[in-house]
């Protein structure tokens, strides 16, 4: 809907960060340039991975400001998929939630590597 857009979509301006706000990482909600680089796509597919395994996005922002909104995705973990279900305990837990790390230093350095996990795992 509308309202879930101006929420969940940052408009491209310049000097702005932009994304659908549930995907972004909390250094592109930040909005400085200087700290984007491929683990910011990793967080994004962290969040994907999370919503396709959960069927919920990793944080609920479904009923916030944007300034909360940043607040969550800068300061909250998100809960580990294992707490929603044991099916997720393990190693894809960890993937996973490797992939959402708040730090971009103890994320996957690139989707590569976040993808060679996955194949690992599925492979086992």
């Amino acid at each position: 809907t509308n309202a879930d857009q101006r929420v969940t979509t940052i408009q491209t301006a310049a000097g702005q960060p932009m994304g659908t706000l549930p995907y972004m990482s909390p250094e592109q909600v930040e909005g400085d340039p200087e700290l984007i680089d491929t683990r910011t796509d990793v967080y994004a597919l962290g969040v994907i991975g999370y919503e396709l395994l959960s069927g919920r996005l990793p944080l609920d922002m479904s009923a916030t400001t944007f300034a909360k909104a940043v607040l969550l995705i800068r300061d909250v973990r998100p809960s580990p998929l294992a707490t929603l279900d044991r099916a997720f305990s393990g190693d894809l837990n960890t993937i996973i939630m490797k992939a959402l790390e708040k730090d971009p230093d103890r994320r996957y350095p690139s989707a590569a590597a976040f993808a060679d996990d996955i194949r690992r795992f599925i492979s086992r």
